[in-house]
């Protein structure tokens, strides 16, 4: 017993970090009635941080809190700000076990949309999609850089009525492992 409680305090189960993205020009958002048209989204910013935990020497699962603000445009109307935070779940797997490695995991989390836009109202939803990237570990730091596909969906409980959007996103993560 002793052996083994000694094995695993040693063992470097954490990882905590901070991440910067974007996610680039995209038209696939579509809003709802009273609107019913696809807006365009130009480039937005995007700034998380994240804890995981090893489960096995491949896999990991963790929470993340991100935070992005960005403009879209709506025809004939001049560029409108919106802000997203974002809570969530993720998790990833690796391979090989070795200081260069390939990742692919998936996410899912709740969204608050707040808009700068007239009579529309915040909204709140949820986002989930795949991870994939490559990552490079060196003794307990490492840096990660994920593309992340997914969807976001927010409800008909507002004015519009429905508000969805694929989404793609770029990060740079960094991050410790302790």
């Amino acid at each position: 017993m002793t052996l083994c409680l000694t094995v695993n305090a040693q063992e470097k189960r954490y990882i905590a970090g901070i991440s910067y993205g974007f996610q680039y020009k995209i038209t696939d958002i579509w809003v709802g009635d009273p609107y019913n048209i696809w807006i365009d989204q130009t480039s937005s910013s995007i700034v998380e941080g994240f804890v995981y935990r090893r489960l096995s020497d491949l896999f990991q699962a963790g929470l993340y809190c991100d935070y992005e603000w960005g403009k879209f445009d709506v025809i004939g109307l001049p560029e409108q700000t919106a802000e997203r935070l974002g809570l969530g779940t993720l998790w990833l797997g690796h391979y090989p076990d070795k200081w260069i490695q390939f990742q692919l995991g998936g996410y899912v989390g709740y969204n608050r949309v707040f808009v700068d836009y007239e009579d529309v109202d915040d909204r709140s939803g949820m986002d989930y999609g795949i991870v994939v990237g490559p990552a490079v570990e060196y003794r307990n730091f490492g840096i990660a850089i994920h593309h992340h596909a997914g969807f976001a969906w927010y409800p008909k409980d507002a004015n519009p009525d429905e508000f969805t959007y694929n989404n793609t996103k770029f990060k740079v993560k960094l991050y410790y492992i302790f």
